[in-house]
């Protein structure tokens, strides 16, 4: 509570990670009728010069947020830890990382709904391997995907700085290529 209250956030009240949420829901409702999802709009590879000038805009007492949408595994872990922490050096700033979904509801509401001093990399890869949801005619890779865009959605409607990176179907690969990429933050 501490914390919420100096970071300007009520614990007790979030409506807009509500939002997402409901955004969410409208994506799959959409997925229910098209069974596919929209394209995340203004996604970028990872080898995109964008990302080095999004990540590069950040002002002084502003942090910068990483939150993937993809399958944790030990090597990933290693390369978000190595993306994050080239960032934070370069350009001294404070910086979270999280796999979403579980990102949203740790910080949901203070990524959308505490002061605009947020940086979002938000980052995406297919998927391969999947496992139905019981009683729904999507996977639960459907439903991240849907998760991931929601919150994106909720980030633009509020004038959030963020921008989508899709790693494509090696997320290791894509997260290496991504790493390479923001070597040339701070040269």
């Amino acid at each position: 509570m501490v914390a919420a209250s100096l970071l300007e956030v009520n614990p007790f009240d979030e409506p807009e990670a509500i939002d997402a949420r409901q955004l969410t829901s409208r994506l799959l409702d959409g997925y229910r009728q098209t069974r596919q999802l929209p394209s995340a709009p203004g996604a970028v590879a990872p080898t995109d010069p964008a990302i080095v000038k999004h990540v590069a805009a950040a002002k002084p007492r502003d942090y910068l947020a990483i939150c993937a949408f993809f399958q944790p595994t030990p090597e990933r872990d290693s390369l978000l830890e190595s993306i994050r922490t080239l960032c934070r050096d370069r350009l001294r700033l404070a910086t979270t990382l999280g796999y979403g979904p579980r990102c949203l509801l740790a910080t949901g509401q203070l990524h959308k709904g505490g002061a605009p001093t947020g940086v979002f990399l938000q980052l995406g890869a297919s998927v391969l391997a999947d496992l139905p949801v019981p009683d729904e005619p999507f996977t639960f890779g459907v439903l991240r995907d849907a998760q991931g865009l929601g919150d994106l959605e909720a980030l633009q409607a509020r004038g959030r700085r963020v921008l989508r990176v899709e790693l494509g179907p090696d997320p290791d690969a894509g997260l290496a290529s991504l790493l390479q990429t923001l070597g040339a933050l701070g040269q």
